[in-house]
């Protein structure tokens, strides 16, 4: 039956139709040669038996007539058809369609296809880590010539990496970490992905961002090219926000003491002082007296108890209100310092530094600032 069908099907092909309909079967040597004929409208008045006989020639011609209609049923010797004509002179150019299948015909679409931006910035290779789909991220991280495609960022400047951990995808966020992406990007925030991966407390995508890469996960990850050293821990762990944050100080804040651990133990700084007032994560301690975590980190992470911030102030000052607090920093090594100010003057200190930090805000929502360096 089969074989009855293909067989119905390439005479079909063979037999000179065409999909178009345009003069659709055998090419008759008369319709070539001059106009198509029109049809002769009867004068004698008897145009009803006239079209009735011609209706009749037309039934019982249909067999030799089905060849010249149209995919549309329109037939081209009808009225509305009638002026139409070939001239002689005008020639077709002849197409010559080559039959040959070369090698790029062969190939797949074109890798490139799927790392075009849409009107949001995204790529496939974003939307399929934003639905989950592990297999399709695997293959199109395949397919790249060079780890800068894995780099793409969208409107809002989030790459892969950072979609990766606000899914909390550890698979996919190890696999581009492994081929190449670079975690150092940051989005319109100013946070890398370890910034989002820390603040969330996502203790699996952490260790993706910052374990070594091993000799066996590049060669599963059967890449076309081979990756650059990824960004040293350290300097990837130190990196500040547009808050002049650190990762420690956002592990330390969220109460992430685990990650706080991790991050210190793959070499980031636990004395790093953010950029607004050179805080440390021992400051900050010292502001909600916290003992835990500062018996955490003068004892186990083994910070600075002496370090100042940009006012020259130690965490010591900071908690000097919380007698057990300052306890806890004098039995880890901390020196007891004299106090600076007087209450009171204290009190109009900081009321000084709200109403410049009032009106700083100020100047900036107004668009008034200009250079604030």
């Amino acid at each position: 039956m089969s074989h009855n069908k293909s067989s119905d099907k390439d005479s079909f092909y063979d037999s000179g139709r065409a999909d178009s309909g345009f003069l659709s079967g055998a090419l008759n040597s008369e319709l070539i040669s001059g106009e198509i004929p029109p049809e002769e409208t009867p004068r004698d008045g008897k145009s009803g038996s006239s079209r009735a006989d011609h209706n009749e020639d037309k039934n019982m011609d249909k067999g030799k007539d089905d060849y010249m209609r149209l995919d549309s049923g329109v037939d081209l010797v009808s009225d509305q058809m009638s002026d139409l004509y070939i001239e002689e002179e005008a020639e077709i150019p002849a197409v010559q369609i080559s039959l040959a299948v070369t090698a790029a015909d062969k190939e797949e679409p074109s890798w490139q296809l799927y790392f075009q931006q849409d009107d949001e910035g995204d790529t496939q290779l974003h939307i399929a880590i934003i639905h989950g789909f592990i297999e399709v991220v695997f293959n199109l991280v395949r397919m790249v010539p060079s780890p800068e495609y894995l780099n793409i960022r969208n409107d809002l400047r989030q790459t892969a990496l950072h979609l990766a951990v606000l899914t909390s995808q550890p698979r996919i966020l190890r696999r581009l970490i492994v081929a190449g992406a670079d975690p150092g990007q940051a989005d319109r925030n100013g946070n890398t992905p370890l910034h989002l991966a820390t603040y969330a407390g996502d203790a699996q995508c952490v260790r993706a961002l910052t374990e070594k890469v091993a000799s066996h996960e590049v060669s599963a990850a059967q890449l076309r090219y081979t990756p650059t050293c990824p960004r040293k821990i350290p300097s990837l762990a130190d990196m500040v926000n547009y808050e002049g944050l650190t990762s420690v100080h956002l592990a330390a804040m969220s109460g992430h003491f685990g990650i706080l651990k991790h991050l210190v133990k793959c070499g980031a700084d636990v004395d790093a002082r953010e950029w607004k007032s050179g805080r440390t994560v021992l400051h900050l301690a010292a502001e909600v007296g916290n003992d835990t975590l500062a018996v955490l980190l003068l004892r186990e992470l083994m910070a600075d108890p002496d370090m100042p911030n940009y006012a020259g102030r130690t965490a010591y000052h900071v908690g000097r209100r919380n007698t057990q607090f300052l306890k806890t920093l004098v039995a880890h090594g901390a020196t007891p310092e004299p106090e600076y100010f007087t209450s009171d003057e204290e009190d109009d200190d900081i009321d000084d530094l709200q109403s410049f930090d009032n009106g700083f805000r100020d100047l900036v929502g107004q668009g008034r600032l200009i250079n604030a360096a």
